[in-house]
């Protein structure tokens, strides 16, 4: 667990250092808040799914806290992120389905909330009108890597390497790519 968490408490110390002067202890928490989730979910018990489902939706509201101003609207962002909103909900539903029809049904609504609140927080930092698209890069990236954790654990029959693997990448890149974006815009 600690050796899972370990890149994202570093990517804490980081936000701590680099990011306060525009975005206080949000980008720091959020970060943290991953470490902690990383923590849980390096168990393979369903025991800590919940816990770690739970440090996973702070760390997403407190991204959504500190992006959520200078919001800013157009049809290149809507480009973005409607498709990214439209594959969510499809990978969802096919989740959902699954989750029901294998005995699951009570991991299905802290499910849907989970996805409710990462879409937010992908709308949130797509639309954060930046001098730098690293924030929203970011949560795509994130939304990806948690597209990999539906399809390997809930999907398929037995997880892949290359699923696990590719997940673990994009979920590291996803919070380097949101630290790094929250520090450039003091830089920028």
């Amino acid at each position: 667990g600690l050796l899972r968490a370990a890149p994202t408490c570093l990517l804490g110390l980081t936000a701590f250092l680099y990011t306060r002067a525009r975005f206080g202890y949000r980008v720091t928490a959020a970060v943290l808040c991953g470490a902690a989730g990383d923590f849980f979910l390096a168990s393979l018990s369903r025991d800590w799914l919940m816990p770690g489902l739970a440090a996973f939706f702070a760390g997403h509201a407190l991204y959504i806290a500190a992006f959520a101003r200078d919001l800013s609207f157009s049809r290149t962002r809507l480009a973005v992120l409607l498709p990214a909103l439209l594959a969510m909900g499809v990978l969802t539903g096919c989740t959902i389905r699954h989750l029901v029809g294998g005995g699951e049904p009570h991991l299905a609504a802290p499910g849907v909330a989970y996805v409710l609140l990462m879409a937010a927080m992908l709308a949130v930092c797509v639309l954060h009108r930046s001098p730098t698209p690293w924030v929203g890069a970011g949560a795509l990236v994130f939304v990806v890597s948690d597209a990999h954790i539906a399809v390997n654990h809930q999907l398929l029959p037995a997880p892949l390497l290359v699923l696990t693997l590719t997940g673990y990448t994009t979920y590291y890149l996803a919070q380097f790519l949101l630290v790094f974006g929250a520090a450039r815009e003091i830089n920028t």
